[in-house]
């Protein structure tokens, strides 16, 4: 039986965490905390990994982290530039919407597609995959998936997308274009979640 007690080992615990999905064929890592990395007395870090070396290890890794903040003491720039670096996601919890939470992470880990193209075998103006993806973001995506379910559809799709970005190779482009009742296009980009995902 697991108890809550002792210092928070917060960096550590991610890596380790990461590590033991080698070889797993769709993994996700859901991080749940209610504070910083921090050892019994708060006095200095829990973890013997640094935060340059967390950012390293999940930067490097390619698989989506989803954080959960519990309560007001957590470290939310934290957990949220991991769930950004990596494809997931950062939501912060309370005892009242705990359950909706924990809904809508199901709902974004369970949406997963395979994608396959095939490079054309005559030599064109270039041989670098372009990728377009179409968004649409006009006032019905705010509804919940299914009535009754927690979970934006537009919530739902930045999940999905985020996480299919994430595994295309390095030298493909990605065009995203967004529409509602305008469309707008951002320029191509390189699947580096440091950079698709402020789009």
């Amino acid at each position: 039986i697991f108890k809550a007690d002792g210092a928070t080992a917060l960096r550590d615990s991610i890596i380790m965490g990461l590590d033991k999905f080698k070889g797993s064929a769709r993994p996700a890592l859901i991080v749940f905390t209610d504070g910083f990395d921090a050892n019994h007395n708060d006095t200095a870090p829990g973890s013997k990994a640094s935060e340059k070396e967390l950012i390293e290890k999940v930067s490097a890794v390619g698989i989506p982290v989803f954080t959960i903040g519990f309560g007001d003491g957590a470290d939310e720039a934290t957990l949220s530039r991991i769930a950004d670096l990596t494809g997931g996601a950062y939501q912060a919890a309370s005892s009242a919407n705990l359950d909706k939470v924990f809904e809508s992470l199901k709902e974004a880990v369970a949406r997963e597609y395979p994608l396959k193209w095939r490079r054309p075998t005559r030599t064109g103006r270039g041989m670098k995959p372009v990728i377009s993806i179409a968004i649409d973001t006009s006032g019905s995506m705010s509804d919940n998936i299914e009535k009754g379910k927690p979970g934006e559809r537009f919530e739902m799709a930045g999940f999905s997308l985020h996480a299919m970005v994430r595994k295309l190779q390095e030298d493909c482009l990605v065009q995203i274009i967004d529409y509602d009742d305008k469309v707008r296009e951002f320029r191509p980009l390189r699947p580096n979640p440091a950079e698709w995902t402020r789009a």
